[in-house]
């Protein structure tokens, strides 16, 4: 196969990556506490321009489809942070971006990793009234 074949090819495959990434972030919630199913589900919500939707829709006939108000490209990722029992008073982000600290009135703090939105530490527990401000150094500790 020529070089530029090839070049044409690794460009497919990393926009095809980078729009399933989207597609998991996008519908994470469903598809982990659920059947596969819902992966069929999720789809027709994927927008017009997913690369990820357009492969897999052809291949799916008789499901869901969305007649109007759908979207054409990915708008921002919303990540849930699931883990506080009580309401979350204050968040910062680290100064390189790649953790979100939060503190909560159920008296914890926690740090997420911002990309998976999973917990990385914590929950820091002993404080005795709600925690109603967290920072990070400017080292990021």
């Amino acid at each position: 196969m020529c070089m530029s074949c090839l070049k044409k090819l690794d460009l497919k495959l990393s926009d095809f990556l980078r729009d399933a990434h989207q597609f998991i972030i996008n519908f994470f919630i469903p598809i982990s506490e659920s059947a596969p199913h819902i992966y069929i589900s999720a789809l027709p919500f994927a927008p017009a321009d997913s690369l990820t939707a357009q492969h897999y829709r052809s291949q799916l006939s008789n499901t869901l489809s969305v007649i109007s108000g759908h979207n054409h490209s990915w708008t921002a990722n919303i990540n849930v942070l699931q883990g506080h029992i009580g309401d979350v008073w204050s968040v910062a982000f680290s100064p390189n971006g790649r953790w979100i600290a939060s503190g909560s009135s159920d008296k914890s703090i926690q740090v997420w990793d911002a990309e998976t939105g999973k917990m990385v530490s914590g929950p820091f527990e002993g404080h005795t009234g709600d925690v109603l401000s967290v920072a990070f150094s400017p080292d990021g500790r």
